[in-house]
């Protein structure tokens, strides 16, 4: 198998469910059979998509109302039900703006499926499917995030004081910081990643004139509540 999970989903959802939910799996780990990652300029559509369903281990079926309208999700969909004969498990579906009704209006053997809804959160729903996915997964608890943050604070004052002086749920922010500083915190910034659903880049900046190091400038951006949530008890934590 060249792909951990096939992620099938309607067009009208590719921007608020399905690209957020490849990157969180790619982040944790996983490798993702996703269209923007793996379908390139003159590669031909079908074979591209029959290759994925072929060769990933699960598939991963966005389950919305557009999802239910669409010949082509359907195909794809009845693809991954044919590799689960013989009582093999593929399909794992996340719902999204859908009721059960609803479900078992256009599939009764979906509507009888345990599904993760889209509601819970991008981190619900990574944990549901990285505990199928990888049986050895540790789910995250808000201990292990917390640990995370006040490392990132030991080594980058600069990034704590951005975090704790924007905490609104819109917040987006950003700080420069030398590259061994950022090979120290990588690992827990893909920890929050994951774990709190925001999303986080870098990208070189100028050689830094004190030092001759390479600067990262580091973007945090779409935060949520699960991650201030965090914030608020790791200042808890680090002022006592």
């Amino acid at each position: 198998m060249n792909w951990d999970v096939f992620i099938s989903h309607a067009t009208e959802d590719k921007a608020l469910v399905a690209e957020p939910l490849a990157r969180a799996l790619k982040n944790a780990g996983l490798s993702v059979w996703y269209d923007q990652f793996e379908i390139r300029l003159g590669d031909r559509l079908g074979r591209a998509i029959n290759n994925g369903l072929s060769k990933s281990r699960f598939g991963i079926v966005i389950l919305s109302p557009a999802f239910f309208k669409k010949h082509w999700t359907k195909l794809e969909l009845d693809g991954l039900a044919q590799r689960e004969e013989g009582g093999r498990k593929v399909i794992l579906p996340v719902w999204y703006n859908v009721t059960k009704d609803e479900v078992r209006a256009e599939s009764l053997l979906l509507a009888d499926r345990v599904a993760v809804k889209w509601s819970d959160g991008l981190h619900a729903v990574v944990e549901a499917i990285l505990a199928v996915v990888n049986p050895q997964y540790e789910s995250f608890d808000e201990n292990k995030l917390v640990g995370s943050l006040l490392r990132i604070k030991k080594y980058t004052y600069f990034l704590w004081k951005d975090l704790v002086t924007h905490a609104s749920d819109e917040a987006c922010f950003s700080t420069k910081i030398k590259d061994s500083t950022l090979r120290k915190i990588m690992p827990d910034l893909e920890l929050l990643t994951v774990g709190t659903g925001l999303k986080h880049e870098t990208k070189i900046s100028p050689f830094d004139d004190r030092s001759e190091e390479l600067v990262h400038e580091i973007s945090i951006t779409e935060t949520t509540p699960v991650f201030w949530r965090i914030v608020n008890k790791a200042i808890q934590i680090a002022q006592n």
